[in-house]
């Protein structure tokens, strides 16, 4: 998806700033093992993380948007506290959930996005991080094929029900949705329309979070 979805659905101005931003960025923790380093700069990671080296080459994102940053923080519980052999990310963008579910000890990690440069970016970021068992297509949720233990997707509603009909055939019995990129007053709404089992939920900067099983 393109790098501007989320800055239209609250009416931003999805101006050409990607060159400014970019000599703002400095290296950041992601969750709670993880360290980006923005394929730009340069920078030392502190002791006991992971060090995540990326580049959105104006795709979706390195992890510094709060839908990201709350993908990811999901997915480490998900394998905290789940047995997760395997994740798919509907709309990959730059490739991060899924290099952070091989870092996490996912055996098989495919992403999809109908944006071109998102897919160059996921794939060279999973080079400059030493990943072995990841794949990405560009297209859609049609595309995916098996059934996987996490199906992530992180869009804005309009896009997630375009694509939500592929959840149950592509979903592993016993697997979880894990849905971001929602407005926090579109819960109920998503909830009713996916019929939806919340297990979890987060909340950051007027962006929500759900984690559940389809009923």
């Amino acid at each position: 998806m393109n790098s501007n979805r989320f800055d239209s659905a609250k009416g931003e101005d999805p101006s050409d700033w990607f060159d400014e931003w970019r000599k703002h960025v400095k290296p950041f923790p992601l969750g709670k093992q993880f360290f980006v380093i923005p394929a730009w700069t340069s920078g030392k990671t502190p002791r006991g993380l992971v060090p995540l080296i990326l580049d959105d080459k104006r795709s979706f994102g390195i992890g510094t948007h709060p839908t990201t940053q709350m993908v990811v923080e999901a997915v480490e519980d998900q394998f905290r506290y789940n047995f997760v052999a395997s994740l798919v990310d509907i709309g990959c963008g730059s490739g991060v959930i899924c290099i952070v579910a091989e870092k996490l000890g996912a055996r098989r990690a495919e992403g999809v996005d109908i944006d071109e440069n998102g897919i160059t970016a996921a794939r060279e970021n999973a080079s400059h991080n030493d990943c072995r068992a990841l794949s990405f297509a560009l297209g859609s949720a049609e595309l995916v094929r098996g059934q996987f233990d996490l199906v992530v997707c992180n869009m804005i509603s309009s896009e997630m029900k375009s694509v939500s009909d592929s959840f149950r055939r592509i979903l592993a019995p016993n697997g979880r949705l894990i849905l971001s990129g929602l407005l926090v007053e579109e819960e109920n709404s998503v909830i009713d329309f996916l019929d939806l089992d919340v297990e979890g939920r987060s909340e950051r900067d007027g962006w929500l979070l759900l984690v559940g099983r389809l009923r």
